[in-house]
């Protein structure tokens, strides 16, 4: 298995979707998490882990439009910046990816996962306690 060995190719948010209309017609969710497309589906943040991945390819990030009246939240620029993405040993690529950000693993699941695989996939101890909605400290008694 290969340790994490990819980096976010750098780019800043801001300068990928600036202008009077950032991301115009792009793509976008509805706050500034972490967001990812890769081969066509949106991935969101869903915490961090320190687990072990497999490289996979590139993704589009998206960018965070967060000012003004016309904020849109995280979206995605015609001409996004690229980031690394990479498989979780023994999780499904289509469920739950990895993306190296900010020195940190973060953990994004696909849009369309229901709420309740999420909570398994992040209770089998793929993301650390504490960083995310889906750990098992966040659903304590």
């Amino acid at each position: 298995m290969l340790r994490w060995a990819c980096a976010l190719v750098t780019a800043v948010a801001s300068a990928a979707c600036s202008g009077d209309a950032p991301c115009a017609g792009a793509a976008s969710t509805a706050d500034c998490a972490t967001a990812v497309r890769y081969q066509d589906t949106l991935y969101v943040e869903g915490g961090t882990s320190a687990l072990s991945v497999e490289p996979l390819g590139g993704a589009d990030l998206a960018s965070c439009d967060d000012t003004g009246p016309s904020a849109r939240g995280a979206c995605f620029a015609d001409d996004p910046p690229q980031v690394a993405v990479a498989q979780f040993q023994g999780h499904d690529p289509a469920e739950v990816l990895a993306a190296r950000i900010n020195d940190t693993t973060a953990v994004l699941f696909a849009e369309d996962v229901p709420e309740d695989v999420r909570r398994e996939i992040a209770r089998s101890g793929l993301v650390e306690p504490g960083s995310g909605p889906y750990t098992e400290d966040a659903f304590s008694d």
